[in-house]
């Protein structure tokens, strides 16, 4: 039945989808809309995998197939459509932008401690014992309680580290040099997570964090990337051809102890789901709203999952098991959303408050000095 499930999911995702063809391209394959889309398969890949990941698998299964073939690929591109983004953004914006940055990471921050409580509530109705000392390394996101938490320290963190690199810059053609900072941090905050925060694991989910750096170097590059990629179909489907031979070749023959090996992969899983992405274009609300939603869905889903699995509700029948678990979390996480989006509107008053007292006293300063 995952099989089922796969391919019910896959059709919801295709609906609407149109598709260029003869030397016709999409030039706005990086809008917000259409990248949200995109991330919008990537969710429900990510609580499907998770779904199946609770309970025995049949190896010809569809949540094998992507656990073989994807793996942690199918997380990697929010990273890097984060980093797009955010030099999009500071480009557009400047340093009225990255003033946000740490603002926003507080807000996940708190959200994120939101969660944890109610896991904490969960594993207290599942007569689980979670220790002060299990909690508090859960709180500053080292540990989980059965949260997904190396997601959320990873987000925050590349804001604070964007907003260092990025908040002295006053002229745009400084801005390379940021992305330059970003990179040398975002280097160190993975080799100090490896050695210290999983010292045990050789890997872990660092190898995703990077791809977040490929995704400010494509937006500075993006009009000179453009130019090749949409010359012509022979030059496109070449590209992506060479891209996805390397994938493949680094799939096939990994290094699991060598974490650059595998960061390297996770870009160039990134770079074909860009360039498919030019002559592929999703349309779908089903999708917007999964995106819509996609922090608190990851943060969430495995509660549901957890309780499921405690209390061996529908064990046996894993296409309504599905149903009602994807249901359950997309409702558990609007909810969320909708309750927690008062924080959001807080601090955008606090914000906009201390803006406007800044801008007063600065005219203040300048009637003084015309004086």
């Amino acid at each position: 039945m995952e099989d089922v499930i796969f391919l019910v999911l896959t059709f919801l995702s295709l609906i609407n989808a149109n598709i260029k063809c003869g030397n016709k391209f999409f030039t706005d394959y990086m809008d917000l809309e259409n990248t949200s889309n995109v991330k919008g398969i990537f969710v429900w890949m990510i609580v499907f995998r998770h779904s199946t990941g609770y309970y025995y698998r049949n190896p010809n299964k569809a949540s094998i197939i992507i656990d073989n073939s994807l793996q942690q690929n199918i997380v990697s591109l929010f990273l890097f459509y984060s980093g797009y983004g955010i030099y999009k953004s500071f480009s557009k914006k400047g340093t009225n932008y990255i003033k946000t940055l740490p603002i926003k990471s507080i807000i996940l921050f708190i959200k994120t401690q939101l969660i944890l409580l109610l896991f904490l509530l969960t594993n207290k109705i599942l007569h689980k014992k979670i220790t002060l000392k299990d909690y508090f390394y859960a709180a500053i996101l080292k540990k989980s309680i059965g949260n997904s938490y190396w997601f959320a320290s990873a987000i925050i963190l590349l804001y604070i580290e964007a907003f260092f690199s990025f908040i002295l810059i006053r002229n745009k053609k400084f801005n390379f040099i940021g992305i330059i900072f970003v990179s040398i941090l975002c280097y160190f905050h993975v080799k100090y997570a490896h050695k210290y925060y999983y010292p045990k694991d050789p890997v872990y989910n660092l190898d995703t964090i990077m791809c977040f750096i490929p995704g400010l170097y494509y937006c500075f590059f993006q009009s000179y990337i453009d130019k090749i990629i949409m010359f012509n179909d022979i030059i496109y489907l070449g590209l992506i051809s060479i891209v996805t031979y390397f994938y493949y070749k680094y799939h096939l023959h990994p290094k699991e102890g060598l974490l650059l090996y595998r960061s390297i992969k996770n870009c160039i899983f990134c770079i074909i789901a860009v360039l498919l992405t030019v002559k592929i274009q999703l349309k779908n609300d089903f999708l917007k709203f999964l995106n819509s939603h996609s922090y608190s869905i990851y943060l969430l889903q495995r509660m549901v999952f957890i309780y499921f699995r405690q209390k061996g509700i529908l064990k046996n029948n894993s296409f309504i098991r599905f149903f009602y678990q994807f249901s359950l979390i997309l409702l558990i996480s609007s909810i969320f959303d909708r309750i927690t989006i008062y924080i959001d509107i807080l601090f955008k008053k606090s914000t906009n408050t201390n803006r406007k007292h800044i801008n007063k006293k600065n005219d203040i300063i300048k009637m003084i000095e015309l004086s």
